[in-house]
């Protein structure tokens, strides 16, 4: 009788997520030995320090609901029945169509959908964080450090959440799904795209 209640027990259930974190310290002496002598560039072009923060998930879970407000819609922001896979194959996916909007259907009699709770997966997350820095001594423990930061270095489209709300699409002020006017299956939210920034930081 509950066996459409399976499934995540909230939107913020993330089934895989992997985060790696690391840093490193280049030296450039061996191979500026004679510049340092002369030109003094192996210190300028040693010992910069660069950190990286990679994060990818999946999609958290979401909830197909009904907002149609037909008369002949019983099951108003109710579950509505599921007819077809509602997953699509990657190669299929878009902004306009995330999922299969076709593997769902309102329910028009008195009784509960058939559509099991959070069927639909909202879009993963894939990130890069980049830091390029170096710390310049004066005198003693006056120093300045010189620094760059990266997010989203690679400038990776992330989308983020996507519209679930079923509307009616035979009203011709609505339309077909994964228009702007009736954005059921697309794609609502987006991350950000690349951001840097340089700063300049004096220590003593």
């Amino acid at each position: 009788m509950f066996s459409c209640d399976a499934g995540p027990k909230t939107i913020y259930a993330t089934r895989e997520r992997i985060v790696r974190a690391s840093g490193a310290v280049g030296t450039c002496r061996d191979g500026f030995i004679f510049l340092e002598a002369v030109l003094a560039l192996g210190k300028v072009l040693g010992g910069w320090q660069t950190n990286f923060i990679f994060t990818a998930q999946t999609g958290s879970a979401t909830q197909v609901i009904d907002g149609t407000g037909r008369a002949d819609s019983w099951s108003r922001f109710d579950r509505p029945d599921l007819v077809a896979e509602q997953i699509l194959p990657r190669g299929q996916r878009s902004e306009n169509r995330f999922f299969n909007v076709d593997a769902f259907q309102v329910v028009r009699e008195p009784r509960f959908g058939t559509a099991p709770r959070m069927m639909v997966n909202q879009p993963g997350l894939w990130n890069t964080d980049f830091t390029l820095l170096k710390r310049f001594r004066i005198w003693e423990s006056l120093s300045f450090e010189i620094r760059g930061d990266f997010y989203n270095v690679f400038n990776h489209a992330n989308w983020r959440t996507v519209d679930t709300t079923i509307r009616d699409s035979s009203n011709p002020n609505i339309g077909a799904p994964g228009t702007l006017a009736n954005p059921y299956g697309r794609v609502n939210a987006f991350g950000e795209p690349r951001e840097m920034q340089i700063g300049l930081k004096f220590l003593f």
